[in-house]
């Protein structure tokens, strides 16, 4: 939130904002950045996976408790965070508390 006040930068931001040389980022519509560590691929059908562009990096998968590096294209995974930041299991205390909550959803 800091930076957001500070810099303008949406909170809510596409993939090619933070993935500028991925020129894949730029048609990708219904995926978006919850600041800089949380990637949201919401379901929107009824089907039980859909694949998901994750960008360069180190991302842990909620849903499957592990690290996955992109750039790539895995099945569904309703959320990930990048391990390099503060969301993810090993960051600050309440950071369990949110991978638990993503992994329920």
């Amino acid at each position: 939130m800091a930076r957001t006040v500070r810099t303008d930068e949406p909170i809510m931001k596409p993939l090619f904002l933070d993935n500028p040389d991925d020129q894949s980022t730029y048609t990708i519509n219904d995926e978006w950045l919850l600041g800089d560590s949380l990637l949201v691929p919401p379901m929107l059908t009824d089907e039980p996976s859909r694949t998901v562009h994750v960008p360069a990096g180190h991302w842990f998968d909620v849903t499957r408790q592990r690290v996955i590096t992109g750039p790539g294209r895995p099945d569904r995974l309703p959320g990930h965070s990048q391990p390099d930041t503060n969301i993810h299991p090993l960051g600050n205390p309440d950071t369990g508390t949110l991978v638990h909550a993503l992994a329920a959803s």
